[in-house]
């Protein structure tokens, strides 16, 4: 019995396709790969969507944190931490300076 031929079933250049209506149905070579790289983008994005939300947590709990100890340490050195007057703790000689007002960091 003679294979049927399917009229719309064509050959690229490495695998076939079959064209209905101008779309183009895929080999499942081709399918199964770009299946398989959206996967791994899908999953990618979604890893990066957990640690954008883990750190964004992590810095919202940093600058609590951070606040929390600028007003201890003006509660217990008596510092004015007002808006209008700016400080700046080193890190590497562990004190406390004003800022020119030209700097803005601090509390």
């Amino acid at each position: 019995m003679p294979k049927k031929v399917d009229p719309n079933h064509r050959m690229g250049k490495r695998t076939g396709y079959t064209l209905i209506d101008g779309k183009y149905f895929l080999a499942p070579v081709l399918t199964q790969r770009i299946d398989e790289l959206a996967a791994q983008l899908a999953g990618l994005q979604g890893f990066l969507k957990c640690v954008s939300r883990f750190c964004t947590d992590e810095f919202q709990r940093i600058e609590v944190g951070r606040v929390a100890w600028w007003k201890d340490v003006a509660d217990d050195i008596g510092l004015d931490i007002s808006p209008a007057i700016q400080w700046r703790y080193s890190h590497e000689k562990g004190y406390i300076e004003k800022m020119a007002p030209e700097e803005k960091k601090g509390p």
